[in-house]
């Protein structure tokens, strides 16, 4: 539990980032205050983030509890509403990977994305096989197989595992997979230690955040070996999901030209949920960096045209977000290669922003790139 551990081992250290000691150009007199900086990313970005995936993650395991103990076609609706605010809620917190939620592999144990299809349908196979209470127990569920314990497989479990649900069978096959078939009361009980996982895995870095956020007053850093290496740390998670956002949620689904588009390479495509997760992650993205907690927060008084040049950047990506319905697939565009050129133009800006925040924005703030 994160809450056992050390506070270097919940929040990382110099090692971990594979960093050594850096002293900035800036002179000692204008440096930030990483440490103050660290605390209030921390309690006012991070922290909510995870906050609010525990409490997504709480509600809908209650709720698919409930119809796991009392089945009924009014439960199972609630129970697979609780789908879209739990991924929201992942989505928007992913890029916080020092730490906690990396410890005890939480992340991909959440959600391993890019995923495995004959993996995933051969374990749920065997699960859905076996008799066995206990394979679904929280201590022996915790240990399965990633493919098996998140986001992933509950995709599969209510849009299908291979092309997506005709959208006017989609309740009834529901109903005759959760209510019906010879396997049903399996599946629910699958249904509902997944969902119980997610939330234990979401409380567990929750209580790890808050522990280290709680011991910043102590002697030894609770973030890293130094505040500006905590700092560089968060800043690279922060790059880190911009990478994964322009090279995987979007650049390999939209191929070169629309003969070359790949739709079903998105994340959580199945659910058609691949564009609005890309735009979840550029929100926290911006949020990380302009918000008053942000890492614009850093730059001197006579850099404020830099912080200006960055918000210009986002803005722009809300612009040309805003004609973008999905990645690889539907758009209000009137032509497939109008809205593929479109595409292309929106990547395109958030390659220039990510220009930016690589090669601009740290050395004005302090910090310098592994």
């Amino acid at each position: 539990m994160a809450s056992q551990m050390t506070r270097r081992q919940v929040l990382g250290g110099t090692a971990a980032i594979g960093m050594m000691p850096f002293v900035p150009h800036r002179a000692a007199a204008a440096m930030p205050d990483f440490a103050a900086f660290n605390a209030s990313y921390a309690t006012d970005i991070a922290l909510p983030a995870f906050t609010n995936l525990r409490k997504s993650c709480a509600v809908w395991a209650d709720n698919v509890a409930a119809f796991a103990s009392s089945s009924s076609g009014a439960k199972l609706d609630l129970a697979l509403d609780g789908f879209d605010p739990v991924s929201d809620a992942w989505i928007g917190a992913q890029q916080f990977r020092m730490g906690p939620l990396t410890s005890a592999g939480r992340a991909e144990r959440f959600s391993c994305w890019p995923e495995q299809d004959d993996v995933i349908a051969a374990e749920f196979s065997r699960l859905l096989a076996s008799d066995d209470p206990l394979d679904l127990s929280p201590s022996r569920f915790s240990t399965e197989n990633i493919a098996v314990q998140g986001l992933p497989l509950l995709e599969r479990m209510i849009y299908g595992f291979g092309q997506p649900r005709k959208l006017r069978h989609f309740f009834m096959d529901l109903v005759q997979d959760f209510m019906v078939s010879d396997r049903a009361r399996r599946r629910c009980e699958i249904f509902r230690a997944i969902t119980a996982n997610l939330h234990a895995i979401a409380e567990e870095v929750e209580v790890g955040w808050s522990d280290a956020i709680a011991d910043i007053g102590a002697s030894e850093m609770p973030f890293s070996s130094s505040p500006i290496e905590a700092t560089t740390r968060f800043y690279v998670d922060m790059l880190n999901m911009l990478q994964i956002v322009t090279e995987r949620k979007i650049a390999v689904p939209l191929g070169a030209d629309v003969a070359s588009e790949r739709p079903e390479l998105g994340e959580q495509w199945r659910s058609g949920r691949s564009s609005e997760n890309i735009r979840i992650n550029l929100t926290a993205i911006s949020r990380s960096v302009l918000s008053s907690a942000g890492f614009v927060k850093l730059l001197p008084a006579d850099r404020q045209d830099l912080a200006n040049h960055v918000r210009d950047a986002f803005a722009t990506l809300r612009l040309r977000r805003n004609l973008n319905v999905q990645v690889g697939g539907e758009s209000i565009m009137p032509t497939p290669e109008e809205r593929h050129a479109h595409q292309l133009l929106w990547l395109g800006e958030i390659n220039r922003l990510r220009d930016i925040l690589a090669h601009e924005l740290p050395s004005a703030i302090g910090i310098k790139l592994p």
